[in-house]
């Protein structure tokens, strides 16, 4: 992936959902072929921002809530209230689908 820096980032930080338990820099280098330096300054600069977050047990490199929060703000925001009923029918909804282990 040659492209631009922003859509490294984008890219980094797309790879990043894919996976709960987080992923370790050499699989996002490889996933988004791109230098492992260059992959450590994009994760280091995103991490400075507050956007991703690195376990210091596992070295593996996870999403942080930010941008979770900032799509809450716009939703809250921009008028969006459709969500709302959606949202308070499934906050009343027993918690039967989660599973245990």
């Amino acid at each position: 992936m040659a492209g631009s820096q922003i859509e490294r980032v984008f890219s980094v930080l797309e790879s990043l959902t894919s996976d709960p338990r987080g992923l370790p820099m050499q699989t996002l280098a490889e996933q988004l072929d791109i230098p492992k330096s260059a992959t450590h300054r994009l994760l280091a600069e995103l991490i400075r921002l507050g956007y991703v977050r690195q376990n210091q047990e596992t070295l593996r490199y996870h999403l942080s809530t930010k941008l979770v929060a900032m799509g809450f703000r716009y939703l809250s925001s921009s008028g969006a209230d459709i969500v709302q009923p959606v949202l308070d029918r499934l906050a009343r909804k027993p918690v039967s689908w989660c599973v245990s282990g």
